[in-house]
């Protein structure tokens, strides 16, 4: 398990970004990266839907998905603080993707804050978010 800096991100499906990972040292990736825990419906239609409508569905509720991600990571990329990516070692055959958690700045504590010390700072993970907000399905 690691923790990097993500440099930018494009949300693909939404459960999927393309990101560019910072891991130090002048050093830049750029991979997929699997939001962990979570499964959207696909951005496209679904061949093995038998239902015309029932696709249509589907699709949409894959493209409410990745718009919604699209936000967040912009939110987060406007933060001072960026976006920041835990790293999990897994076992699945994941096509070459990295599985993460993409985490944002949520709150700060700038009345308590101190001269010469950072303000507190809450980290809320994207994949929790979509959850909540009854986006995607749990991948668990």
């Amino acid at each position: 398990m690691y923790h990097y800096k993500v440099r930018s991100a494009r949300a693909l499906t939404g459960d999927t970004v393309r990101g560019l990972i910072d891991l130090g040292f002048g050093v830049f990736v750029d991979y997929r990266i699997k939001l962990a825990g979570i499964r959207a419906s696909s951005v496209t239609l679904d061949k093995t839907i038998p239902d015309p409508e029932e696709r249509r569905s589907c699709k949409k509720r894959g493209l409410s998905a990745r718009n919604r991600l699209k936000e967040l990571l912009a939110f987060g990329m406007n933060q001072p603080e960026g976006l920041s990516v835990q790293t999990f070692l897994t076992t699945e055959e994941c096509k070459g993707d990295v599985i993460g958690d993409i985490k944002y700045i949520y709150a700060r504590d700038l009345y308590n804050n101190q001269p010469g010390e950072n303000p507190w700072v809450g980290w809320k993970s994207v994949s929790s978010q979509l959850l909540q907000e009854g986006v995607v399905d749990s991948n668990l």
